[in-house]
């Protein structure tokens, strides 16, 4: 019997969403938030993140997406992969 450790991009991508849900739930502590408060959300654009944003929403209390980076965040910061940097940035749904 031999064990396949190829790390497919699906494998991989799944790691990466999981980097973004831990990140995004450190970024809700900053906050002082409560498990089942609502956030506002902005994520860079990325294929990636195109195919993992309902399942990132729903790990993490997503209510709404900011549609641009302009907008107003207390909290701001970036996961590193191995090819992309993506911007997050999150605020509580008042």
């Amino acid at each position: 019997m031999t064990l396949d450790t190829t790390i497919t991009q699906e494998l991989k991508e799944e790691g990466m969403a999981r980097e973004v849900i831990r990140a995004i739930q450190d970024m809700r502590r900053e906050l002082g938030m409560k498990p089942g408060e609502k956030i506002r959300a902005y994520l860079a654009p990325s294929d990636f993140l195109d195919r993992w944003r309902r399942h990132i929403a729903q790990e993490t209390g997503i209510g709404a997406f900011a549609s641009k980076e302009g907008d107003t965040f207390p909290v701001r910061r970036e996961v590193a992969f191995e090819n992309e940097t993506l911007q997050i940035g999150i605020d509580k749904i008042k």
